[in-house]
C-alpha cells in the first residue's frame, strides 16, 4: 500500500500515533512492527534506526499478514506486521500461574463436597431399600421404605413398599389355607388308617370260611366229575382207587379226560383237606427226574420223559398234584419243583387242552409298617397294592429251547415285574394308571425277553386292588 502525501521524514509520527492507538484499543496485546526491504527491523520512532530482528524472528509467533508500504517521497519498500505482544502473554501465564495451584484447591475441595453429597443423596435411599428388601427375603413383610422421592428411587421403594404389604396379605391367607389343609391330611390319614385295621380285620375274618368252603366246593366238583366219569367209562382206576381204596370197582378203565382237569385244579391251588398217602412216593418220583445236565436238555425232551399218552399226563399231574400239598420252601428240591417241573406240567397240560401256555405272575407292594398287627397277629401296612396277572407264551420250537432258557425267561419277567412295582411310588400307584404302566412294562419286557424259538406276550391284568379298594378288572 502506498499513503500519499505522508512524507518519509513524516512515518515516525503516524507509526507512533497507531502503535499508541494498539495498545489503547487492545491493552497493550498487540504490537506494531516495521521493517526494511532487507527484512531488518526499524524503530517505530526513527524508521531510519534498525532495532537490530529479522522480520523472520517473529515467524514462531502469533501475527497478521505482511504488508508492503511505500512512502511518497521515497521508492524503498518496507513492510508492516501485527503481532501478539510477547511480554504482555508472559504476564498473564505467570498470573494464571500464581493462581492455577489455589484454584486447583477450590475446585478439588468443591468436587469432594459435592461428590459426598451426591453420594449420600443417592446411596441413603438406595440404602433403604436394601434394607426392606432384605427384611422381605427373611420372611418380615413389617417394613416400610419411606422414601419421599419422585424419581427412580422412589418409584422402586414404593412398589417395594406395596409389594411387601400384599405379600403379607397373601402369605398370612396361605398360612390359613395350609392349617386346613394340614387338618385335612389329618382326618385322611385317620380315615386310611380305619379303613386298613377294617380290612385287615375282614380279611382275617373271612379266611376261615372261604377255606371251608373252598374245600367242600372241590369235593363236590370232585365227586360230580368222578360220577360223570364213571357213567361214561372214562374214570381211572388210580382216580378211583384214591377216593375210595376199598371199592371193588378198580378195573382199567378208557378215557382220561375228567381225571385230567381235576388233577390240573390241584396243581391251581385248589388244594384238598385231604393228603394224598403217596406224597412221598410221589415226591420222589419227581426228584429221579433231576439228573445230571437237566438244565441242558430241550423243553421237548424233558416233557417227553414225564407224559407221552393221556394216561401218563393223567398220572403225572397227579404226582405234581401230591407234591404241590407237602412240600416246603425249606426242601433243597423246592426250586426245582416251583421252576422246571410246575412250567412243564403247565405246558403239558395246557397242549393237551388245546390252550396257549400261560405264566400267572402275582405281584404286590406295601409300605409304611403300623405300629400295631391285626387280630391274627400279622403285620398292617398303610399301603397296599395287589396285582394278579397272566402272560401268555409260547415255544415255536421246543427242541431248540433248553429247560434252563425258559426257566431264566419265566423267572426274570416275574422278577422284574415285581422289581418295577417296588419301584413305583405311592403316589404314582394311586394318581396314575398303574394298570397300563404295568401293561408297557410287561411289553418291554416281553420284547426284550424274547427269542428266535420262545415268544412271551404283553401280561393281561384280572384284579388289581390298591389300599384294600380293588376289583376284576
Amino acid at each position: 500500500m502506498t499513503y500519499q502525501g505522508l512524507k518519509k521524514e513524516n512515518a515516525y509520527i503516524w507509526l507512533e500515533s497507531k502503535s499508541e492507538l494498539m495498545g489503547e484499543l487492545y491493552n497493550n496485546e498487540f504490537e506494531l512492527h516495521f521493517f526494511q526491504s532487507d527484512g531488518q527491523e526499524v524503530s517505530l520512532h526513527d524508521i531510519n534506526q534498525l532495532v537490530g530482528e529479522q522480520i523472520t524472528y517473529y515467524d514462531k509467533v502469533e501475527k497478521t499478514k505482511a504488508y508492503a508500504v511505500t512512502f511518497a517521497d521515497s521508492d524503498l519498500l518496507y513492510t508492516l506486521l501485527l503481532t501478539r505482544n510477547p511480554a504482555k502473554h508472559t504476564q498473564t501465564e505467570e498470573a494464571i500461574q500464581k493462581t492455577l495451584p489455589a484454584l486447583c484447591i477450590v475446585i478439588l475441595a468443591g468436587s469432594i463436597i459435592s461428590a459426598f453429597f451426591y453420594s449420600w443423596y443417592m446411596t441413603a435411599p438406595i440404602k433403604k431399600v436394601s434394607k426392606l428388601s432384605k427384611q422381605m427375603a427373611d420372611m418380615d413383610f413389617s417394613g416400610f421404605c419411606p422414601v419421599g422421592r419422585t424419581d427412580e428411587i422412589g418409584v422402586l421403594s414404593d412398589s417395594l413398599n406395596i409389594l411387601s404389604r400384599k405379600l403379607a396379605t397373601t402369605l398370612s391367607e396361605l398360612q390359613e389355607a395350609n392349617q386346613k389343609l394340614q387338618a385335612d391330611i389329618d382326618m385322611e390319614r385317620q380315615l386310611e388308617r380305619q379303613r386298613g385295621e377294617f380290612f385287615s380285620a375282614a380279611s382275617h375274618e373271612l379266611k376261615t370260611p372261604i377255606t371251608i368252603i373252598k374245600g367242600q366246593l372241590q369235593g363236590i366238583i370232585f365227586a360230580v366229575l368222578l360220577t360223570v366219569s364213571a357213567l361214561t367209562g372214562c374214570a381211572s382206576q388210580s382216580d378211583l382207587a384214591l377216593r375210595n381204596p376199598s371199592s371193588e370197582h378198580n378195573a382199567a378203565m378208557q378215557g382220561n379226560e375228567p381225571a385230567i382237569i381235576q388233577t390240573a385244579l390241584s396243581i391251581n391251588g385248589a388244594s384238598s383237606p385231604i393228603v394224598s398217602p403217596n406224597a412221598s412216593a410221589a415226591y420222589e418220583k419227581l426228584i429221579a427226574c433231576k439228573t445230571e445236565g437237566y438244565e441242558q436238555q430241550s423243553v421237548a425232551d424233558f416233557d417227553a420223559a414225564f407224559a407221552c399218552t393221556p394216561d401218563e399226563l393223567t398220572e403225572f399231574l397227579a404226582t405234581v398234584a401230591d407234591v404241590s400239598n407237602t412240600i416246603s420252601s425249606d426242601d433243597e428240591n423246592y426250586e426245582f419243583f416251583i421252576t422246571a417241573i410246575t412250567f412243564s406240567s403247565y405246558e403239558l397240560y395246557c397242549e393237551h387242552m388245546g390252550e396257549e401256555f400261560t405264566l400267572f405272575v402275582p405281584m404286590s407292594k406295601q409300605s409304611r409298617l403300623c405300629d400295631y398287627l391285626d387280630e391274627a397277629g400279622e403285620p398292617v401296612y398303610e399301603f397296599n397294592c395287589f396285582v394278579e396277572s397272566n402272560v401268555a407264551y409260547s415255544i415255536d420250537n421246543p427242541k431248540l429251547v433248553s429247560v434252563a432258557e425258559r426257566d431264566k425267561a419265566l423267572l426274570t419277567y416275574k422278577e422284574e415285574m415285581q422289581n418295577y412295582l417296588n419301584g413305583l411310588s405311592e403316589t404314582e400307584i394311586t394318581d396314575g394308571d398303574v394298570k397300563t404302566m404295568l401293561i408297557d412294562k410287561s411289553a418291554e419286557l416281553a420284547d426284550s425277553l424274547s427269542t428266535e424259538n420262545m415268544r412271551l406276550s404283553p401280561c393281561e391284568i384280572y384284579f388289581l386292588e390298591i389300599n384294600g379298594e380293588g376289583a376284576i378288572q
